[in-house]
């Protein structure tokens, strides 16, 4: 059972102090570009899910997947320029797509294609950006 705590359970339910207060080093951002019966649609994940008029509207685990899974990706980077890195195909990578995948399709009820991302990630005290995109 451990392997499947640590490799799958971990990432979702990952819990310390971040859980009671707003992270203080870095805000997130997800950019989705992808298609719906061959159409281009745009979407922030993160944000549409956060910005729900109901903080307890049942898409809690959602909100913790997408927040906790952005922040391991955005650990776990690749340099690729100044400020720019590339995802590193892990398992935090996996995660991060197959849930923004899962909301974006019952979002649009439909299957999204093409599904390209870019994690936006903003030092909250410096203001700096850095972008992290693949695909």
């Amino acid at each position: 059972m451990d392997y499947y705590a640590i490799n799958y359970c971990h990432p979702y339910f990952y819990q310390d102090w971040r859980m009671f207060t707003p992270c203080s080093k870095y805000n997130y951002t997800i950019y989705a570009i992808y298609e719906v019966h061959h159409q281009k649609h745009y979407a922030l994940p993160i944000q549409e899910v956060l910005y729900q008029h109901n903080a307890l509207n049942g898409r809690e685990f959602l909100n913790i997947s997408l927040t906790n899974s952005s922040g391991f990706v955005h650990t776990n980077a690749i340099l690729i320029g100044n400020q720019l890195y590339g995802f590193k195909k892990d398992k935090y990578y996996e995660i991060l797509r197959h849930v923004a995948i899962q909301y974006l399709n019952k979002k649009h009820k439909s299957v999204i294609e093409n599904l390209k991302m870019i994690l936006e990630v903003t030092d909250i005290q410096t203001r700096q950006k850095s972008y992290l995109v693949g695909e």
